[in-house]
């Protein structure tokens, strides 16, 4: 009876966590901080994020990170020229039809059910061709464009996915581990940040360098209702969960940091200036951005 019990506490929490949203590295053991002690961004870093290619490199030199889209980007050369670290955004959860590859990959049956309204399509990330093409072309498109490292995203797509349906999808949160442990074994150089993750954060925490809670404090509707607004705030207890998985990555790997992403009305300077406040306090580096990454964000008063 106990057993069951625990069984299905030990479930919950994984469901909760997912509503939220080479040479393996030596890491050093010490205890982890709690929700009122956590990591300190102290030197003031920033990050951003920016999927087009319109705005001119130096729009990104007051930044120490930054994210782009692997096929379209401004020039990376100066940015690296001055040391910054420019991540290419690679999705290992679905695939847009629109991108290089997309024919190969779809002849070979690695893109699973697609919704018939977007333009995207599941990736079945536990095939082993899969690990082959991220390996042997994905990533390394990345570095010969002069990316210092890599953002995996979407991973959510594919531990939703096993959640749904454990049957037809079993596997998908063993095979996000295998990918990204094989990338850092065959680029022990990158670094290699991962999107939200919840769930399995404690067995990836070895092989990455960088965790991106994405919504962290707020969600945003793109579907707008009228006289209602897109953006809403989370209770502080929406976020403990993730925060306490977050703690005990850290106690795995000490090197590990953590950067935050959320959304808000570019107009209501108030209000994104607590959320910067609020995301540092919690030992995150801040970014508060637009949807769609399509829009340059900068931190109000800097």
């Amino acid at each position: 009876m106990m057993g069951q019990l625990g069984a299905k506490l030990g479930l919950l929490l994984v469901l909760s966590l997912f509503a939220a949203c080479s040479k393996k590295k030596d890491v050093t053991i010490s205890a982890p901080p709690t929700l009122s002690q956590p990591h300190k961004n102290e030197n003031q870093e920033r990050w951003a994020s920016y999927y087009d290619n319109k705005l001119q490199p130096e729009a990104f030199f007051s930044f120490d990170t930054i994210v782009f889209d692997l096929d379209r980007h401004p020039n990376l050369r100066p940015l690296s020229d001055r040391e910054k670290l420019v991540l290419a955004s690679i999705s290992l959860g679905r695939y847009g039809n629109s991108r290089k590859y997309f024919a190969d990959l779809k002849e070979q049956g690695l893109l699973l059910q697609k919704n018939p309204n977007e333009t995207v399509s599941l990736i079945d990330i536990r095939d082993k061709r899969w690990t082959r093409h991220l390996i042997e072309k994905i990533v390394p498109s990345a570095l010969q464009q002069g990316f210092g490292g890599v953002l995996f995203d979407d991973l959510e797509s594919a531990l939703n996915s096993e959640k749904k349906e454990p049957t037809r999808y079993a596997g998908m949160a063993d095979a996000i581990i295998k990918n990204i442990k094989t990338v850092r074994l065959h680029f022990p150089s990158i670094k290699i940040m991962i999107s939200c993750g919840y769930g399995i954060l404690e067995k990836l925490a070895p092989y990455i360098d960088m965790t991106l809670s994405d919504g962290l404090l707020t969600t945003s509707n793109l579907v707008i209702t009228q006289g209602k607004s897109p953006y809403e705030l989370k209770k502080d207890n929406a976020y403990s969960l993730q925060i306490a998985e977050l703690n005990k990555a850290q106690h795995i790997n000490t090197q590990l940091k953590r950067y935050a992403l959320d959304y808000w009305d570019n107009q209501d300077i108030k209000t994104i200036k607590m959320l910067y406040k609020k995301q540092q306090s919690l030992g995150f580096v801040p970014y508060v951005a637009t949807p769609g990454w399509l829009l340059l964000s900068k931190e109000p008063g800097l």
